[in-house]
């Protein structure tokens, strides 16, 4: 099995993308990884994630791309913040679903603090990005905020979800 160091050497030598450190899930786990039906399984592989990054001092948000079957493809670290901030446009976002050719995706935020509950500007945030993927047909399946424990604002908040391309 290859160690996270080679599994990221190998793919920014095949994919370069101009974003933060990240890894191809499929080329870690040695082929497809399961499926990700589950609020439940979303926050396994957000806490996952999170647990394996050296310094989350400062916000990120990050990206897991999916497949057509939800199998996850890739993590992409697209900002990094201040303490308590971190600035997100939709292109940054889908930026990489595009490049990965995902169907959907999940997007992560931590919070440094430790305090999980989604602001009122995470909020807005998704909105925004579920509004945008259904321009794109790329859906937005949630937004997992990582602090002591994890917050799915799709649980929290439905409604940022529910929306139409047209």
């Amino acid at each position: 099995m290859a160690t996270k160091e080679q599994v990221v050497r190998r793919a920014r030598r095949s994919y370069p993308v101009a974003t933060g450190c990240w890894y191809f899930v499929r080329e870690e786990k040695g082929g497809k990884s399961p499926s990700i039906t589950t609020t439940e399984q979303a926050c396994a592989a957000v806490r996952e994630f999170w647990d394996r990054q050296p310094d989350t001092l400062q916000e990120r948000m990050c990206v897991l791309t999916l497949d057509t079957k939800n199998h996850p493809i890739a993590w992409h670290i697209v900002t990094v913040g201040t303490l308590d901030a971190t600035m997100a446009h939709c292109r940054e976002i889908f930026r990489v679903a595009i490049m990965d050719s995902a169907s959907r995706i999940i997007i992560s935020h931590n919070h440094p603090s430790g305090n999980p509950e989604p602001g009122e500007v995470d909020i807005a945030t998704t909105r925004r990005l579920a509004k945008a993927g259904a321009v794109l047909g790329i859906e937005v399946l949630d937004h997992i905020v990582a602090g002591d424990s994890c917050r799915s604002i799709r649980d929290a908040r439905p409604e940022c979800f529910a929306v139409s391309a047209s």
